[in-house]
């Protein structure tokens, strides 16, 4: 069983209110008189939902959002839940940011990219290997990525629970379902990729749904390609205290590179560090001058 208190800002009080409100409690728009009377202020809403499953509770609060233009899920405050079983591995254990490589794009897979991706990644004796959040490999590359990375942590990209070569996986739980990122957390370590988000689902939220899936690592965007974003907040739900869940870290990913990457540390508290981490882009493949003093900053800024 999950009970969390839900906290929402509301644009359209009436179609929050039609639309809405019913499918939260289970009613729906044909059963709408089922006593969840709710007072709007100031176009700020809480309510409390108990539901036996992560995806019930997802699937309750977040819906019907779509029919009530401009309403925001904005907070998740979690009230008891059972507890969560995910496997971490202690290669993770560390005070230290993370640092990590994207592999991508697969479709370049036989023009070795990822080959000179793993081998720089091997260089900077980086933390982890993740597949873009769209890769879709054979089994053949499958295998032959594994093999490239050996000991190298690959969070390989999961959409079927009977298919995969990695002791670490990645999950897209806006489009291959929250179940899946739940019962995959329980068998590998996992990131929960933040692909397919609404931008009517706050990112509070998401990394609160992410850690009750069983997710160690959750990707985020840096807050300079997305404004909406609040680091602060977001480390917050990262952090607090949940009951038997355990805490995530945060994987800003994408364009961020070492100038980027010291930029973010400076900006937060050196007790957060440990909620944190990065993944590069492919601009380390980079032919410029610049590369290995680069390489040697990202050394420098995150794997003291």
């Amino acid at each position: 069983m999950i009970k969390a208190r839900i906290y929402y800002l509301i644009k359209d009080k009436k179609s929050f209110e039609d639309k809405v409100m019913p499918y939260i409690f289970g009613g729906g728009v044909y059963y709408r008189d089922i006593g969840t009377k709710q007072a709007l202020s100031q176009n700020q809403l809480s309510v409390i939902i108990e539901k036996c499953t992560l995806s019930q509770l997802i699937a309750a609060s977040t819906g019907m959002l779509r029919y009530s233009p401009g309403s925001i899920l904005e907070k998740v405050d979690v009230i008891n839940a059972d507890k969560t079983v995910s496997k971490i591995s202690d290669k993770f254990d560390v005070e230290r940011p993370l640092l990590g490589v994207i592999i991508k794009p697969s479709l370049l897979f036989k023009a070795g990219i990822v080959k000179n991706l793993i081998e720089a990644s091997r260089k900077m004796r980086v933390d982890f290997l993740k597949d873009d959040d769209i890769s879709e490999y054979s089994e053949r590359e499958m295998e032959e990525i594994k093999r490239l990375a050996n000991d190298l942590s690959y969070f390989q990209k999961v959409a079927n629970p009977k298919r995969w070569a990695s002791k670490f996986c990645m999950v897209v739980p806006w489009i291959d379902g929250w179940t899946l990122l739940q019962e995959i957390s329980k068998k590998s370590m996992t990131i929960s990729h933040c692909a397919a988000l609404s931008l009517q689902v706050s990112w509070y939220s998401h990394i609160i749904f992410s850690r009750l899936a069983g997710a160690s690592l959750v990707i985020v965007p840096d807050p300079m390609f997305d404004k909406k974003f609040n680091l602060r907040l977001a480390l917050e739900a990262a952090s607090k205290d949940i009951d038997g869940v355990n805490s995530t870290r945060l994987i800003i990913s994408g364009g961020v590179n070492p100038s980027r990457i010291k930029r973010i540390l400076k900006e937060i508290d050196k007790k957060c560090h440990k909620y944190m981490g990065f993944a590069v882009g492919s601009w380390i493949l980079s032919p410029s001058k610049d590369m290995y003093e680069n390489i040697e900053l990202l050394k420098k800024e995150i794997m003291k």
